[in-house]
């Protein structure tokens, strides 16, 4: 089959499940990172086995399986991170919070503590971290699952980033941790009432540990 003809047929599949334009999105990074194929490059007659990966990953894709988990990583904030189940994948929303965090310490204060609670993949300290490389940077997570994959991010990335599994909720927590100059968080925010709203990508695929709060209401005081 020509890998033009293969593209729109990914295409078509998809959009039951997705809207056109995120389907063509996902076809696009699926062509370019499984065949090396861009969309300029699509004339070519693609093998047997290059069809069946497709196939493959056009199975799980059906079934609301992410493309990042599929893959195994996630673009955010011009960086390749490895994701997988145990980890919320980066959302484009959380890179505002990045370019925030670096605007608002700024070079002035570049070399003080900053603290990231509820890590996950680590995408917001290795970004911050990027861009001001004297700032000390601790990240937190209560899951070790998730603090695997934000070591190997770290690690990949070259980052010097100290990882601690805490549960923040607890009253011993903050003596384990001491004190930062500026602490920030992504925290779950969705109330269990929600879940009826939620799209199946989300709620049969990410963690619901970094989804959901054990209430209707998302408030924690610490």
């Amino acid at each position: 089959m020509e890998a033009k003809k293969a593209y729109q047929n990914f295409v078509e599949s998809l959009v039951p499940l997705y809207e056109l334009r995120e389907a063509s999105n996902i076809a696009t990074i699926v062509f370019e990172d499984v065949l090396a194929l861009s969309t300029l490059q699509l004339n070519r007659m693609l093998a047997k086995a290059e069809q069946e990966q497709l196939r493959q990953i056009q199975t799980r894709l059906l079934t609301g399986e992410p493309i990042q988990y599929i893959l195994g990583e996630a673009d955010f904030y011009g960086l390749k991170l490895k994701v997988n189940p145990s980890v919320l994948i980066p959302r484009q929303e959380t890179e505002e919070l990045v370019v925030w965090i670096i605007k608002t310490i700024g070079k002035n204060h570049s070399s003080w503590s900053l603290l990231d609670i509820g890590t996950g993949s680590a995408c917001i300290p290795i970004a911050v971290q990027r861009k001001l490389p004297n700032l000390n940077v601790t990240a937190c997570d209560v899951s070790q699952a998730a603090l695997e994959v934000a070591a190997i991010n770290i690690a990949h990335h070259q980052m010097s980033i100290d990882l601690k599994q805490v549960d923040i909720l607890q009253p011993t927590a903050w003596s384990t941790l001491g004190t930062y100059h500026f602490i920030v968080s992504n925290p779950p925010y969705i109330s269990p009432s929600e879940k009826a709203f939620m799209p199946k990508q989300v709620l049969d695929f990410e963690p619901a540990l970094a989804l959901f709060v054990a209430q209707d209401s998302p408030f924690v005081v610490l």
